[in-house]
């Protein structure tokens, strides 16, 4: 999942940075996707994340829950995903945070 879409979609910084590391197995990212109320349907999540500044440095700021984190008891990162953009029910508008 993380790695073709990093392979197509991801800066040379980000491949260098991640993909290099998962190889080796330096970094073991686990999978966020579920909610409470919501199971594994990734169009209705609650889950949202708001560009956000703080000190001067532009982020992100992630509210929501999540449960049964794939792999978690290994992960030294998760691919958390939350709605960005759009309406609950639209398939666009879903982010992956890569969150350490």
């Amino acid at each position: 999942m993380l790695g073709p879409t990093l392979i197509v979609h991801g800066t040379e910084e980000q491949k260098k940075a991640i993909l290099q590391p998962i190889a080796y197995g330096e970094k073991i990212f686990g999978g966020a996707i579920t909610e409470p109320d919501h199971g594994s349907d990734a169009t209705h999540m609650e889950t949202r994340g708001v560009p956000e500044e703080r000190e001067g440095v532009k982020g992100w700021r992630i509210d929501g829950s999540k449960m049964w984190i794939t792999g978690m008891h290994a992960a030294t990162h998760v691919a958390l995903f939350a709605r960005t953009s759009g309406e609950d029910g639209d398939a666009r508008g879903i982010t992956c945070f890569l969150v350490p």
